[in-house]
């Protein structure tokens, strides 16, 4: 869309206030009317998994992943929505990646994986 910078604008905006119906509406907007913008996609799993859309949520971001499979974020919330259908392995997996490209997401992930139970936790890796 012509107005892309404002609706991603619009959309993290919502995102952050936690209105994540009206993210999802932008996203997936933006998401179809410039699919090279990958992050309005992260953007769409972001706030499909806010609303426990959780199986929608790895479908849109398994696509960011093939396509950008550097994104860290991405892998972050990949593991959020696998944690969240019951995929438990997928989750640990995802979150296991995810620190890989960057290990500054651990504390998000356990701060996260603090409500869940132990078997969504990657194993330690042993040197």
């Amino acid at each position: 869309p012509a107005n892309s910078p404002r609706l991603i604008g619009a959309a993290s905006l919502f995102l952050a206030l936690g209105r994540y119906r009206e993210a999802e509406d932008l996203y997936a907007l933006l998401a179809r009317g410039a699919p090279s913008m990958y992050m309005a996609s992260v953007g769409l799993g972001i706030s499909l998994c806010q609303l426990a859309q959780n199986e929608k949520a790895v479908s849109v971001l398994e696509d960011v992943i093939e396509r950008a499979p550097g994104q860290a974020l991405a892998w972050y919330w990949l593991g959020r929505a696998c944690a969240g259908s019951g995929r438990r392995d997928e989750a640990r997996q995802s979150f296991a990646r995810c620190v890989k490209l960057n290990p500054a997401f651990q504390s998000e992930i356990d701060a996260f994986l603090g409500k869940q139970s132990e078997e969504y936790r990657p194993p330690v890796p042993t040197h």
